[in-house]
């Protein structure tokens, strides 16, 4: 699976998780949602390009089993760094950890993905 690939599922599943949360959160509230989507957008998509290019350096390693094993280094990262309740970036002010929570499904998703496709060929 090529890296532009792997970054568009991991941002596409980002954005629709972001969403959905954004809705159950809320309860509807499409003024509230807009603006969730519109400060997380960018924050929640960065963790799936930066998952896209880490795993093409995990593609070029020769042994499989390690390949295995680190393909799931960033989804056990990005769950200890969701534990904390308050993450703040004061700069533009948003929670981390609420960025953080919402990119431990979709990495995970797409690091299985990426696994199958690599067990495939």
């Amino acid at each position: 699976m090529n890296t532009k690939n792997t970054i568009l599922l991991g941002a596409s599943l980002s954005v629709l998780g972001l969403f959905f949360s954004s809705f159950i959160l809320e309860g509807g509230d499409i003024n509230t949602i807009g603006l969730i989507i519109i400060l997380f957008t960018i924050p929640s998509i960065i963790p799936s390009v930066l998952n896209g290019y880490y795993l093409e350096f995990v593609e070029n390693l020769s042994n499989s089993g390690m390949q295995k094993v680190l393909s799931f280094l960033p989804v056990v990262l990005f769950l200890l760094l969701a534990l904390p309740n308050n993450i703040p970036l004061p700069i533009i002010d948003i929670n981390l950890s609420f960025v953080f929570k919402l990119a431990v499904i979709p990495l995970f998703i797409t690091n299985m993905v990426w696994l199958y496709k690599l067990e495939k060929t």
